[in-house]
């Protein structure tokens, strides 16, 4: 069933729309990026004297492949990235087990493996999928942008400017860690939602609900912040925004081995805790009676 439901995920033409609308956003950010250079290209055509025409020109240089994207996973228009990731893998894939568990699909599968073991591999299935969609994703809009760009850009232009040599190890081990922090988060709350059926009766809510745990976080992260400086700096660890921006801010900022570790773990470890307590409760709710469920 594992390797079935993963198969069936990956050749959905659902991927079609989802691939849509995150082009847009890219083609967004790499647009507001061309405007940056096209800037950049009027300073240094203007000839002016008190202009340092060779750093100037460096800079227009820089504006390679790789700075443009570097200035899209670093920047604001990849939160609104994951954003519509949890919009449309919500819409894709937290309503399986509610629509499974009113058909007769679910019950076969039940019949056959189990209920535990269904929602266990049916779980896996989704995150796998979530992880291979998002990282190829990725990885076809950085070698593209290699291969149209280049590679190499000026320090001033990259999101970073204390990682050492920009274009040496230290960068490719931020760029790697920013890019899977995305997946992280979106299949720890999509598999969180999938398994809230126990809970959540509505179809459309469910498949909504992705979208919803990102702004919940967000207000109760703020509400409860603003108790006292104390909740303020306990709460600031599970605000999704500074959890994807963990590897900018600890970048830029010196901060203790403690704060640089919570920053990173701190929120999926929650999101991870809440899962498996949701997937408990599941178990608990339709190991016995599926088949009468439906």
């Amino acid at each position: 069933m594992l390797k079935n439901e993963y198969l069936r995920f990956l050749k959905s033409k659902f991927n079609f729309v989802l691939i849509f609308f995150m082009s847009i956003l890219v083609a967004l950010s790499y647009y507001s990026t061309y405007l940056d250079k096209q800037e950049w290209i009027k300073v240094l055509n203007s000839g002016a004297e008190d202009v340092n025409l060779a750093a100037v020109e460096k800079m227009v240089n820089g504006y390679t492949g790789v700075a443009y994207f570097d200035r899209f996973i670093f920047g604001d228009f990849y939160i609104v990235f994951i954003l519509v990731a949890l919009i449309g893998f919500g819409i894709h894939l937290c309503s399986t087990t509610f629509s499974n568990l009113q058909s007769g699909y679910g019950s076969l599968l039940v019949s056959r493996l189990g209920y535990e073991r269904y929602i266990k591999n049916l779980v896996i299935a989704q995150v796998l999928y979530i992880f291979t969609f998002i990282l190829l994703f990725h990885t076809v809009l950085l070698l593209g942008s290699i291969a149209i760009g280049g590679t190499g850009f000026a320090q001033d232009i990259t999101t970073f400017t204390r990682l050492g040599d920009i274009n040496g190890i230290n960068y490719i081990f931020a760029l790697t860690a920013q890019i899977i922090m995305g997946p992280i988060f979106v299949s720890l709350v999509v598999s969180l939602v999938s398994l809230s059926t126990p809970y959540l009766k509505n179809k459309y809510l469910i498949q909504i609900s992705p979208f919803f745990v990102y702004f919940i976080f967000l207000f109760i992260s703020s509400t409860i912040g603003n108790i006292s400086p104390t909740f303020g700096t306990v709460t600031r660890y599970f605000v999704p925004d500074s959890f994807l921006k963990s590897v900018y801010f600890n970048s830029i900022s010196h901060t203790s081995l403690l704060d640089t570790v919570l920053s990173f773990v701190a929120l999926p470890l929650l999101l991870l805790a809440l899962t498996i307590y949701m997937y408990s409760v599941n178990v608990e709710s339709y190991t016995e009676d599926y088949i009468v469920w439906h």
